[in-house]
């Protein structure tokens, strides 16, 4: 709004699912879908590859809590195990834990 009001032309761009400033890099496919995971029929950057820094240390927050409450989820939530995920078609494993955050899990 302020910059709106400063006579500036400007937009977000909010990608809830990005991640960003972790430290580890590692190189990312892209795929653009649309909300429904369908994949775009035209679209520059399905097959480009890039460098982003998605993982996280090994050694921080998810290595400590990565998975440690998967069995109250199951107890409380059980039909988010149930559904098939938009971006992989499976379900959520709930026995994985995952103890390093990489870009294969978005």
């Amino acid at each position: 709004k302020a910059l709106h009001q400063a006579g500036i032309q400007a937009m977000c761009d909010f990608v809830p699912d990005q991640l960003y400033s972790l430290p580890v890099p590692e190189i990312v496919a892209t795929t653009r879908t649309n909300s429904a995971g369908i994949l775009r029929d035209k679209t520059r950057f399905e097959g480009l590859y890039y460098m982003a820094m998605t993982k996280s240390s090994g050694s921080d927050y998810q290595a400590k809590y990565g998975g440690k409450y998967l069995n109250i989820m199951m107890m409380t939530a059980p039909k988010i195990f149930e559904r098939l995920q938009i971006s992989t078609g499976e379900k959520i494993n709930p026995y994985e834990q995952i103890e390093q955050w990489s870009a294969k899990y978005m």
